[in-house]
């Protein structure tokens, strides 16, 4: 296959994950978008990204609809807010990505009560129970934790003393058994585990109280580009309405 730019084939799989994306969308057999006059192929499941802006004051998210486990998320001008107490809670994000592999990440705005207060994000959610991996920065002793939370009770996989100053962005990746989080795209933690090994959904986790915004979850797959190959080129006036949007990556 050719490449995005149709100079070389640094991406061969590009055009099978479009096969993917619009057998998604029109649902449809993948292969009648191949002429036939060329082979049959199997589609690659696509790439995905789900992004969350909290916008407004009131009920939690917003750009995507969002299950708390703890009645103490909302949305207070703008920002995510979280007002609960010692515990850590968690919220999902019920929309889905493509792979298990994937990072979410989400600016830490505020702690308001310095002491006690930590946030950050999820990865690996369960779609049907309280389980996944998160790392939070916690202001209490100025450490970054990597933890893996199963059916609600959370395990430290890691913690390393970090430099607290907000706003900074948390980011959490799954990468296989490969678990890892960043801030402000610094590694701080690095674990090998495989307790969750499914989960295709992102989220955060909060601790006593905080603010936060522009939360994001995206599969492990490289950047994007305007579709170009065998059976696209660039027009797709043709196949209905809808057409790409910023959530869908084929790269």
């Amino acid at each position: 296959g050719l490449a995005v730019d149709g100079t070389n084939n640094t991406k061969p799989d590009l055009h099978l994950k479009a096969l993917d994306f619009w057998r998604e969308r029109y649902g449809v057999d993948a292969n009648e978008f191949i002429p036939d006059d060329l082979p049959k192929e199997t589609p690659v499941k696509h790439d995905t990204t789900l992004t969350e802006s909290f916008p407004g004051t009131g009920a939690f998210g917003g750009d995507l609809t969002w299950t708390t486990f703890g009645n103490t998320f909302s949305n207070v001008s703008n920002q995510g807010n979280f007002a609960g107490g010692p515990a850590r809670t968690t919220a999902r994000a019920d929309s889905d990505l493509s792979t298990s592999d994937h990072y979410t990440q989400v600016i830490f705005i505020t702690g308001l009560l310095l002491a006690v207060s930590g946030m950050g994000p999820a990865a690996r959610f369960s779609s049907s129970a309280n389980t996944s991996y998160y790392s939070f920065e916690y202001l209490g002793n100025s450490n970054q934790y990597l933890c893996k939370n199963v059916a609600g009770t959370e395990t430290i996989l890691a913690n390393v003393a970090v430099t607290v100053s907000l706003p900074q962005t948390v980011k959490i990746e799954c990468n296989g058994s490969a678990i890892k989080d960043f801030i402000d795209t610094v590694q701080k933690n690095s674990v090998t585990d495989t307790s969750i090994t499914t989960g295709v959904r992102g989220g955060v986790v909060a601790i006593q109280a905080e603010t936060f915004d522009t939360w994001e979850a995206s599969d492990l797959g490289g950047g994007g580009g305007a579709l170009r190959g065998p059976f696209f080129n660039g027009n797709l006036s043709g196949l209905g309405s809808g057409g790409l949007t910023h959530q869908d990556r084929l790269g």
